[in-house]
């Protein structure tokens, strides 16, 4: 146990855009259909006055064009996707939905519906509505902008193992949105594969280098390959770009955590706290570090707020119980160590923890099973990390 944390999750939210891809694919001109009934015939007039407008840039009167359109031929499911996508590059979210789900209900084959219905979803902020949607094209063939969507709306569920091959996919096969190159790269590190996320961060700094999220990005990178030092860099970057970035303070805390510059890890997670009280990594990290440099009292206080922010984080509660033990309140320290085991049986930390406790109460056979398990659970983290290094060693390799 050498005290440093791995990076959490990041679970900073913020719209994505897509917006140069989904307009590339939502605003193209309307469909035409060769069918001679009389009704189509009157509505391709409007169709063809709405091309027009779409080209000039006035989506508003597309809209209004198409839906003239509409009311000549109710029954046209392709004009429904035109309008759909007019509607969207409109930023009427709500009514490209409505009028995707009406070309779907004519026509339940129309990819283009199911495209316009997802997209729309998405920039109206429903992310599970546009999963839902676009699931279905996860493997399977869908321009780069709708895999790009659905992996946008899996990051936005947490669901990072099934966004960063779907978000790969639409960078393979060209799509350079920042946003999605942003996602992908994030997408990678949470499932623990930063070799995957180097090269998206490459494409990243091609297209928008100098940019607060690049930097934060390149320094997750360099966390992920324990260089620190580097990620301490790409972080004061990002502070240069934005001084009240609350997530590089974090972050530069962090690194500077890991490399035991605990002086100015501390004034970077002040400084964090400074701009948002509530931070909960940086209420925990602050915390650490004071019971590292043995302020016991200062950083159970720090655990204390951030559990009652955070009061489902295991992790937390642990490190709470590790700062009872320091200061000597060995039954608070049990109580919670208990309830932090009931929560997560895996953590090998926990159960130290508790054979420390267990130990200073006088339980001495409870004590050397909590060190057993903890001994065993942290051979079977050993055995998986050195399956996992072998595993990607080439055959017949050194």
């Amino acid at each position: 146990m050498d005290g440093r944390p791995s990076r959490p999750r990041r679970w900073r939210r913020q719209a994505w855009a897509l917006a140069a891809a989904i307009a590339a694919l939502a605003s193209g001109p309307p469909q035409t259909v060769e069918r001679p009934q009389d009704a189509r015939e009157l509505a391709r007039v409007f169709v063809e006055r709405a091309e027009a407008a779409l080209e000039a840039g006035r989506a508003a009167d597309a809209v209004s064009l198409l839906e003239q359109a509409e009311r000549e031929a109710p029954d046209w499911a392709e004009l429904k996707v035109n309008l759909a996508a007019a509607r969207s590059s409109a930023g009427d979210h709500a009514g490209a939905a409505a009028a995707a789900r009406a070309a779907l209900a004519l026509d339940p084959t129309l990819d283009g519906a199911r495209f316009n219905l997802g997209l729309a979803l998405l920039k109206s902020g429903d992310a599970p509505g546009a999963a839902v949607a676009l699931a279905p094209y996860a493997d399977a063939p869908a321009p780069p902008a709708v895999h790009a969507a659905l992996g946008l709306a899996w990051m936005q569920m947490e669901r990072a193992a099934d966004a960063a091959p779907v978000l790969q996919r639409s960078i393979d096969a060209g799509l350079r949105d920042p946003d999605t190159l942003l996602a992908a790269g994030r997408a990678w590190l949470q499932v623990g594969d930063p070799d995957r996320a180097a090269p998206v961060l490459t494409l990243l700094q091609a297209h928008a280098r100098e940019s607060v999220h690049t930097r934060l990005l390149a320094g997750d990178v360099a966390d992920a390959r324990e260089d620190w030092t580097r990620a301490a860099d790409e972080y004061r970057a990002a502070l240069e770009l934005d001084s009240g970035s609350v997530e590089a303070q974090y972050s530069l805390g962090l690194a500077l955590y890991k490399l035991r510059n605990y002086e100015e890890a501390a004034a970077a997670l002040e400084r964090a706290l400074s701009l948002a009280a509530g931070h909960v990594p940086a209420l925990h990290f602050l915390g650490l570090l004071e019971l590292d440099r043995g302020n016991a009292a200062r950083g159970a206080d720090l655990l204390v707020r951030a559990a009652a922010l955070a009061p489902d984080r295991a992790d937390i509660a642990r490190d709470l119980g590790r700062a009872r033990l320091d200061l000597g309140d060995v039954d608070g320290a049990l109580g919670i160590l208990r309830r932090v085991i009931s929560l997560d049986q895996e953590d090998p930390s926990a159960w130290f923890l508790l054979g420390r406790a267990l130990k200073a109460s006088g339980d001495g056979e409870g004590a050397r099973e909590a060190f057993a398990r903890s001994t065993e659970l942290n051979q079977r983290l050993r055995e998986r990390l050195e399956r996992r290094v072998s595993g990607a060693k080439k055959p017949g390799g050194g």
